[in-house]
């Protein structure tokens, strides 16, 4: 028990001076695993590999012997390829298939770095899969179950890698890796109370990232580390960065090595940091809100300046910040019906989750014109927009949408600049993690998060409190928004936030313009030593 309480820098030091070794580390997490792990569906498998040394000289000389990751055991999702195992991406129809070659990651961890593999983590059904995926928030698929989470068993560990943050929050690994093309990953981080972070894409390699067949035209799948603390994460990706050794396998990675700039200044740089609550799309708990304002609160007092952003305006919330991530929706869902995910299964029966929201978007292009002013006149506007986001559409339509998504983008950045921030601070989601099943009905969970894959921006979530009754009450804007955001979605999001939801974590997210993923660490890390959630008695854990 004492091992697995371990940071990875602490087990990695640990094995290097001989205290401990690799056996034990990786026996201390399987037994906590099959304790914890395995009943809650976690799990997809245990990977039984030979042990690893540090095998040659020729190894150490391409890297430095401090970037050795010896000792450390990892895990990763069920869409990252692992060499003698199915990436199954939550599909019956990908089982029984194990591949023949390991993603780079892999490769780069396992026999550069002489990381273990240990485990592979449950994802939702048809994980990756564009159409369907940016509208995912649980885990749960019919290989291996619905995966639940580690605070409370009756709620969600959030989608589509929960499996993954599920593992991470309840001490069974260490380290995690998952892919995150909607806030696949930092969703179910923020669930499960745990730390995320999604890089600019180009510092991870792509090759051999699953997906159930389809690529996105405008969110790429980013591999994305979690883990208990921040600084575990600044400790590994220090270490892949510095080494270069995805470059061995992929050359379309960025060259660029960890920079420690921020950590060395003295005194520490003070930064303009913008923060938001309203993402134009939903109204946020009131838990959320008190996270945020915490954190706010924390930053100014180290010093740091924060910006509120108005990034929201007009009598229905429409601003340009609000068009940003149903443009996605409506390019990802171009073919309409949903037929990417429809495809996927290749027979296999949809989870319960995803029933309604597929049989909206089957109905004919026709229907959902006449139905979508209707739902619009009975203030249902974003069940009207998630019938215009299923809605097929030709050649020269999804184009168009693609060039509304550039100039979106350059209006954000430019916004960016013009306000003149450092990184900016938002929720980590509307709501804590919600009951099983509940995903069905509010569909637009991943929205705060699905706008950072949108822009290409480094993103990551840090947690920050555990919900509280005073939480449960329903905040001040949320009442005065009650006419215009009262529809079928906002009942749900009241029955979601019961006093069950009690003890469940809260946190935000933090993101940075692209290329900048050390100065958003760094942010990160401040915020987790000026809160000190990990210093919290969680009971779960132990």
């Amino acid at each position: 028990m004492k091992l697995i309480r371990l940071s990875v820098e602490q087990v990695v030091k640990q094995v290097r001076d001989g205290h401990i070794t690799v056996d034990e580390v990786k026996r201390a997490y399987v037994m906590r695993a099959l304790d914890v792990a395995v009943p809650n569906n976690y799990i997809a498998e245990i990977c039984q590999l030979a042990d690893q040394a540090i095998r040659s000289v020729d190894v150490q000389e391409k890297v430095k012997l401090e970037h050795l990751l010896y000792g450390l055991t990892f895990s990763l999702s069920d869409n990252i390829s692992l060499s003698g195992f199915d990436s199954t991406c939550g599909l019956a129809s990908h089982s029984l298939k194990p591949l023949s070659d390991d993603a780079v990651i892999v490769k780069a961890l396992k026999d550069h770095l002489l990381a273990t593999p240990l485990f592979r983590s449950s994802v939702n059904q048809s994980s990756g899969t564009p159409d369907i995926s940016q509208f995912s928030s649980e885990c749960c698929n019919s290989l291996y179950g619905r995966a639940l989470n580690p605070h409370n068993k009756d709620f969600s560990t959030g989608g589509s890698c929960g499996g993954e943050a599920g593992l991470v929050a309840s001490n069974s690994i260490g380290i995690g890796f998952g892919v995150d093309w909607f806030g696949d990953a930092r969703y179910p981080a923020a669930c499960c109370g745990v730390a995320a972070f999604k890089p600019t894409s180009g510092r991870m390699s792509e090759v051999g990232v699953g997906t159930a067949g389809i690529t996105s035209p405008v969110c790429k799948g980013v591999v994305t580390p979690m883990a208990r603390s921040v600084k575990d994460i600044s400790y590994v990706l220090r270490a892949l960065w510095d080494s270069k050794v995805q470059q061995i396998y992929d050359k379309s990675v960025s060259p660029l090595k960890f920079n420690n700039t921020l950590w060395k200044q003295d005194p520490p740089k003070k930064m303009t940091i913008g923060y938001y609550f309203d993402d134009g799309l939903v109204d946020i708990s009131e838990a959320n809100r008190q996270a945020l304002l915490i954190v706010k609160s924390a930053l100014e007092e180290q010093g740091h300046t924060l910006v509120e952003l108005s990034l929201c305006s007009g009598p229905r919330g429409v601003a340009f910040f609000a068009e940003g991530v149903p443009l996605s929706y409506k390019v990802h869902g171009a073919r309409g019906e949903m037929r990417e995910y429809v495809e996927s299964l290749q027979g296999e029966k949809p989870i319960e989750e995803r029933q309604r929201v597929l049989e909206q978007a089957q109905l004919s292009n026709g229907f959902k014109d006449n139905l979508m002013p209707i739902l619009t006149e009975l203030h249902q506007e974003r069940m009207a927009m998630v019938m215009d986001a299923t809605k097929e559409r030709s050649a020269r339509e999804t184009v168009e949408l693609l060039g509304r998504i550039e100039t979106f983008k350059q209006q954000f950045e430019d916004y960016w600049t013009h306000m003149n921030l450092d990184a900016v601070l938002s929720p980590a989601g509307c709501l804590p993690a919600i009951p099983h099943k509940l995903s069905s009905e509010i569909f637009c969970l991943n929205s705060h998060f699905s706008l950072y894959n949108l822009l290409d921006y480094p993103a990551g979530v840090v947690p920050v409190k555990l919900v509280q009754m005073e939480d449960l009450k329903v905040n001040k804007k949320q009442e005065k928004n009650a006419v215009h955001q009262n529809d079928r979605i906002v009942e749900f999001m009241r029955l979601a936030q019961s006093s069950a939801s009690l003890g469940l974590p809260v946190g935000v997210q933090v993101a940075c313009l692209p290329n900048r993923d050390e100065q958003c660490l760094w942010l990160m890390e401040s915020i987790e030593r000026a809160i000190g959630f990990n210093e919290l008695s969680l009971a779960f854990i132990y």
